[in-house]
């Protein structure tokens, strides 16, 4: 990721498996445009954050699209501790 000082978050400036993103709802859309653009394999937004707009873009873009969920939550439920 690179700064671009006139955003309000770092730019992606390469691919990514995942792009998970921390940050209030009414800025994820330009962060998830952004992120389609890479193609990345998911688009993850963290708990208490939904954006139907944002899951549209993701969806027409071919990108896996997760909201209010949380990834390390989501993981230790599906890979619990050995």
């Amino acid at each position: 990721m690179a700064r671009d000082h006139t955003s309000p978050y770092p730019t992606l400036t390469e691919s990514a498996d995942v792009v998970d993103i921390f940050m209030r709802a009414d800025r994820v859309v330009a962060a998830v445009e952004e992120a389609v653009r890479l193609k990345p394999k998911a688009i993850w937004l963290q708990l208490g954050i939904t954006s139907n707009e944002a899951k549209a873009l993701a969806e027409e873009g071919g990108v896996m699209f997760v909201m209010d969920k949380c990834i390390k939550q989501e993981h230790s439920r599906l890979l619990p501790a050995r």
